[in-house]
């Protein structure tokens, strides 16, 4: 009996109040009434010296990114999904490659999208087996509400990712559980 009640208040006593900053690919978790499992993870570190997670999350019949900003209230999580570059802008990958710039708007789904920043710093992918970081440069672009954005991550000088997504808040996902 008093081994069950030592094991109780042991250190090893999985976590049970679990949030975003604790997810690692395998976890589960739910967003507006569907289960969704975390298949990567990785991290960006900028060169201010802040980071964010980003994980894939997939739930059957959908896959999204979900980035969260580490920051002591989680302010920034966003849901996005991966578009091709020319579906924003078919001139929006030669003007960042000529200028190392980005514009100031574009019409991108029937709003116009506003540069909010540029970052940049090192990002891991904790499933690949490749132990260095790759650089990057992110612009970032929201809507006039600001509930939307558009990210535009650049690997190389000619390697590109678009990404679309909107704004969420941490109290929308629940019932997070590890492997």
């Amino acid at each position: 009996m008093l081994d069950k009640i030592k094991k109780f208040f042991s250190p090893d006593k999985p976590k049970i109040d679990l949030t975003l900053a604790d997810l690692k690919k395998g976890f589960i978790l739910d967003y507006f009434m569907e289960s969704w499992e975390v298949k990567s993870h990785g991290e960006y570190s900028y060169d201010g010296g802040s980071y964010a997670s980003e994980f894939l999350i997939d739930c059957g019949n959908k896959k999204h990114f979900l980035y969260v900003e580490e920051d002591d209230m989680l302010a920034d999580v966003t849901l996005s999904i991966s578009v091709p570059m020319n579906a924003i802008d078919t001139s929006l990958r030669s003007i960042i490659q000529k200028t190392d710039e980005a514009p100031d708007s574009f019409e991108f789904e029937g709003e116009t999208y506003y540069f909010v920043e540029c970052s940049s710093g090192l990002y891991k992918d904790y499933g690949q087996k490749q132990e260095e970081a790759v650089e990057f440069v992110m612009y970032d672009f929201k809507n006039k509400t600001e509930d939307k954005i558009v990210s535009i991550v650049r690997w190389s000088e000619t390697d590109f990712e678009a990404s679309k997504g909107y704004t969420v808040k941490k109290v929308e996902f629940s019932n997070i559980l590890p492997i």
